[in-house]
């Protein structure tokens, strides 16, 4: 990350009295699996939440026929066979409105619950070198002000 992009990030920290929390993490790990960590412990309400109600409605829709069925598949099953209508559209909305859902929880968070969290690379100042002390030898004051500590 180059030093403007780190001011950038610095620049949208603010002060707090309180932290809800502390992520503490590895700078071994690439921050894309970090990114994704988050998503999935945040995110999980939303993202049921949303794939539930699409996959019903859609399932109603075709369960009253509003949806074509363009493929068919064999039933056998105890002796009766039949070619049976089928319609993929359940599961295609299910796993694209997951994703999807998954990948805008944090905007949905931010509206409904936005919890105030320490992350050194926004919380303490990157660009400035006695910032970044302070920021680096402040990290138990941090710690002691904050409800939960994640790792």
């Amino acid at each position: 990350m180059d030093e403007r992009a780190k001011s950038k990030l610095w620049d949208r920290s603010e002060p707090v009295d309180r932290f809800d929390v502390f992520f503490s993490h590895t700078w071994r790990t690439p921050g894309r699996w970090k990114v994704l960590s988050l998503l999935f412990q945040y995110g999980w309400p939303f993202t049921l939440t949303c794939w539930a109600c699409v996959a019903s409605f859609v399932f109603f829709l075709g369960a009253f026929g509003w949806l074509p069925t363009p493929l068919t598949f064999r039933a056998d099953v105890l002796g009766f066979q039949k070619i049976c209508p089928f319609a993929p559209w359940v599961y295609l909305s299910g796993v694209f409105t997951a994703l999807l859902a998954l990948f805008l929880s944090p905007y949905w968070l931010f509206f409904c619950n936005s919890p105030k969290c320490f992350l050194d690379v926004v919380s303490i100042n990157q660009v400035e070198p006695d910032l970044m002390e302070r920021g680096i030898y402040g990290l138990g004051g941090f710690l002691s002000i904050s409800n939960q500590l994640r790792v």
